[in-house]
């Protein structure tokens, strides 16, 4: 096996299987950073006197970086996220503290708002009969995240996106009924009557 970097295409399970079959290597510990793979590997090998032996590469000395199909992963996740946390009773989907949700199905990549945007397209092409959805806990900064969401959840009602660090919010530009924008560093009071304007379906907003 070449020692270094390698560049691979592909979700976690056909990592696996190709490293498996095609390199003669036992995975350890398959790590996610950013939207690459990190592989601690070990190697069976024959001595010169026909004893096996298992070559480790671990720690920072050698690994094998495997570089994903990215839609593929997308499309992983989002999946994962709607399986466990989507309640078809009230059609809620709850994406709050995405990163510690993604944690828990094997994840470690960084969340950031194109990745959210990406995961909530995701989930729309499986789902787009989602009435609400929280999105609280996830250091956004830009209102701009939520825009035009009428697009990809038609039937959309109410979006929570507490606890977050929104300063603006007059590029808002959604149809919805309900908005949850506690705990957000918004500049200036927020005015019932101004957002009314800019949302004009709104019946519930707290801030």
């Amino acid at each position: 096996m070449k020692i270094g970097v390698y560049n691979f295409n592909g979700t976690r399970q056909q990592v696996k299987e190709f490293l498996k079959r095609e390199m003669n290597i036992r995975i350890g510990k398959i790590k996610e950073i950013g939207m690459n793979y990190i592989c601690q590997v070990e190697k069976k090998e024959m001595n010169k006197e026909g004893k096996k032996r298992i070559i480790r590469y671990k720690d920072m000395e050698v690994r094998v970086e495997v570089i994903e199909n990215k839609e593929k992963r997308i499309e992983e996740i989002g999946k994962e996220i709607l399986e466990k946390w989507y309640d078809g009773r009230k059609g809620i989907i709850d994406m709050s503290r995405l990163k510690e949700k993604i944690g828990e199905i094997g994840s470690k990549r960084e969340v950031d708002e194109v990745f959210i945007k990406r995961i909530m397209k995701s989930i729309s092409d499986k789902n787009s009969m989602i009435k609400y959805i929280c999105l609280s806990g996830n250091r956004i900064k830009s209102i701009q995240v939520i825009n035009n969401i009428n697009k990809i959840y038609p039937i959309v009602k109410g979006i929570d996106i507490s606890n977050n660090e929104i300063e603006r919010i007059e590029e808002i530009n959604i149809r919805i009924e309900e908005i949850d924008l506690r705990n957000n560093p918004i500049k200036g009071r927020i005015i019932e009557e101004e957002i009314q304007k800019m949302i004009p379906n709104i019946t519930i907003i707290n801030g």
